[in-house]
């Protein structure tokens, strides 16, 4: 009796057995790469700018930014790192966000840097080794910057440290901030700090201390100081693109 050729049946069955794969691959692939809505990548608002000072080996601390950023889908990270009272003593670094598969944690795969980062609701922190959870009042922990974005600039101001008081019946707010432009300025500064102060009622502010840096974020070599913008208080204008009246919205409206 002739004997029946498998070859042709066998052919087939691999061509299944791969199709299936290639089905199973993709799937697999596409859901590693849609954040689950159950996780905090999925849930929590955390793209944004953090802050704090996060303790040193030696020196007063560093005071660090960190900056989260959801670029279609793809997470970035831009760090910048100031070691308090050392000279030349400023370190930045950017590159991808990879998250962990509890989409709960961010591991920094810039150049050179491998920290892992805990996400939550207004803030960040900085886990230590063996650390899988991380805390609001570690030491290592960052807090989310409010953002106030006009045309070519934003104000970036930490909440905690906006303070208000009275001067002659008249609500004061008064905080530091940083301002960050999208693009060099004429006056060759990228961005800058101030000590800012908003009159609630007349609706006027004052800029002062002024260091204007050559990078964003309030970053980079320090180009020139000045002790109080135009010498004097300035209106506010009533104009949802101006970065200082949404300040005064926000923090001077019941």
């Amino acid at each position: 009796m002739k004997r029946r050729s498998t070859d042709g049946t066998f052919k087939k069955t691999l061509a299944t057995l791969f199709a299936f794969t290639l089905i199973v691959f993709a799937g697999t692939a596409a859901f590693a790469q849609t954040p689950d809505a159950h996780t905090t990548r999925g849930t929590v608002d955390w793209p944004g700018y953090y802050i704090g000072t996060v303790p040193a080996a030696s020196g007063p601390g560093i005071e660090t930014m960190l900056i989260l950023q959801d670029m279609n889908g793809e997470t970035q990270y831009i760090l910048i790192e100031n070691y308090l009272e050392e000279k030349d003593g400023q370190f930045r670094s950017s590159g991808p966000g990879m998250w962990d598969e509890s989409g709960r944690s961010i591991t920094l795969a810039g150049p050179g840097e491998s920290r892992v980062v805990f996400v939550s609701e207004g803030w960040v922190q900085f886990l230590g080794a063996g650390e899988t959870v991380g805390s609001e009042t570690s030491e290592y922990a960052l807090r989310k910057m409010d953002v106030f974005t006009g045309a070519d600039r934003a104000l970036l101001v930490d909440p905690a440290e906006v303070r208000t008081g009275d001067q002659g019946g008249r609500k004061i707010v008064a905080f530091p901030g940083i301002i960050t432009f999208n693009e060099n300025t004429a006056g060759g500064y990228r961005s800058l700090k101030a000590d800012f102060e908003i009159d609630c009622v007349v609706r006027w502010h004052t800029m002062s201390r002024i260091r204007y840096y050559d990078l964003g974020y309030g970053s980079g070599r320090i180009i020139r100081e000045s002790a109080m913008e135009g010498g004097r208080a300035m209106p506010i204008l009533a104009a949802d693109e101006d970065v200082i009246y949404q300040a005064w919205g926000r923090y001077c409206r019941p």
